[in-house]
């Protein structure tokens, strides 16, 4: 009785460990879709976000003196937030690794980075600190939003280093 115990613990190991070897390909299978440039969820947009520089389409640089905060709430509603005022939106991810920003004031909508609402999504960790790319769809113009890897939903991901 006690040997088909030890085999029957020993047999459990070994379909163990063949399950941790698949969880981790699908980790790295992960790992691998987020450095193509592709958002594993929006799980990992949620939280909040500096906005402290932009570039150009023709590739000029703005840094800001004062970074906006931008958050984006698990219900699809977000906030911006400058110095004086406040700018409320909703937000959704696209299939197309797209975010999509509508507002319910005329206000608020002037209020906001720009006045396109579709931008195509980069994300990335690298060293400390995670990017969220926003780029416009019109005239490519990116804002480059950043925030501290510690807590975020998205901590565990592949890091670029420099």
């Amino acid at each position: 009785m006690k040997m088909k115990k030890v085999v029957l613990l020993f047999c459990l190991i070994i379909i163990g460990s063949s399950c941790m070897n698949k969880l981790l390909v699908v980790s790295k299978n992960k790992i691998l879709d987020i450095q193509d440039n592709n958002l594993p969820d929006k799980q990992c947009i949620l939280g909040t976000w500096d906005i402290c520089s932009a570039e150009d389409s023709d590739g000029s640089q703005t840094l800001y003196n004062i970074c906006p905060i931008i958050y984006f709430f698990q219900d699809g509603n977000g906030k911006l937030v400058f110095p004086s005022k406040n700018c409320f939106f909703q937000w959704a991810i696209t299939e197309a690794n797209s975010i999509v920003f509508s507002f319910n004031s005329k206000e608020d909508k002037e209020l906001f980075i720009t006045k396109d609402t579709e931008f195509n999504l980069n994300f990335y960790n690298k060293n400390k600190l995670q990017y969220l790319e926003l780029i416009q769809k019109g005239n490519k113009n990116i804002y480059f939003l950043s925030r501290n890897r510690i807590n975020s939903p998205c901590s565990n991901e592949s890091v670029i280093q420099d």
